[in-house]
This record gives C-alpha cells, structure tokens and sequence, in this order.
C-alpha cells in the first residue's frame, strides 16, 4: 500500500528514553493532522515550510503534550513531516497515540521508509542505516552520503 494513499507516522529513534526523540509522519493526510495537533507560540496553525524548522506545541484538545521542532522535508512522494520530540518514553507514546487517533497508522520505521516511494534505494537505504546507528561519527559520515549520492 503507498504512503500517499494511507498516512502512516513511526517513530525514527531508539524506543529507549532520550534526549530528543524523532516522530516521522507522511502521507494523503499528514499536513491535514499536523494542522490539528500544531500550534505555534500564539496559538495559531504553523506553516510549515520545506526543511525550515519551527517551534511548535503539539495539543491534544487543550492540553499541550509538549514543545516539539517540526521539519518538513523530501518532496513529492518521499515528502514526509519530522516531529522532534523530548525523548522520553511516556511522551512518545502519547505522541504517537494522538497521531493514530487523528488517523495515522504507526508502523515500523523500516515500513515506514518502504513507503516512501521516492525511488530513490540509496537514500532509502542510508536512512535505514541511520536506524541501526550507534555513534556521532557514523551519523554524522551517513548524512555527509545522503548528501552527496545520487
């Protein structure tokens, strides 16, 4: 099933408690939800630009779960929204329950990036990578790939 029928959201960091955790959601209705459960400082809908990070609240109802850096990032059907979260395991959770409650199914991040059919399989398996990484060093050399390949 293709992401851009179905909006799918996974979590893209370790599950363990952290100091940031990564939210990722794409698909038909990800701007639709984000419109939802974003607000800026002011209380309005942000505008979430092309790899321009914001600052946001991310509400459920009135209750603010918590402060989150939104990235929207990729383009056409690799499109996809980041939700950098504190890392901790309780908010995570309630993040991702939110998002499946507003209609995201939360899958696996290797499904996850199976969906994104960017066309793309050196990028796809970079970010894949990325999942299992385990130093700065190593990060910070996948990126500086998924910069430079096609």
């Amino acid at each position: 099933m293709n992401v851009l029928l179905r909006t799918s959201a996974a979590l893209l960091t370790s599950p363990a408690p952290g100091a940031i955790a990564v939210v990722a959601i794409a698909g038909a209705n990800a701007h639709a939800i984000c419109e939802k459960v974003l607000r800026t400082a002011n209380g309005g809908i942000p505008t979430l630009r092309s790899d321009r990070p914001i600052l946001c609240g991310i509400m459920d109802g009135d209750d603010r779960l918590d402060d989150v850096v939104v990235v929207r990032s990729g383009v056409g059907k690799s499109e996809r929204i980041d939700l950098c979260t504190h890392g901790g395991v309780r908010i995570v959770q309630r993040v991702l329950d939110l998002l499946a409650r507003r209609g995201a199914d939360i899958v696996e991040p290797e499904r996850f990036f199976a969906l994104l059919e960017d066309g793309n399989p050196i990028q796809r398996a970079v970010d894949l990578a990325l999942l299992g990484c385990n130093s700065r060093r190593m990060a910070t050399w996948l990126l500086s790939q998924r910069a430079v390949l096609p």
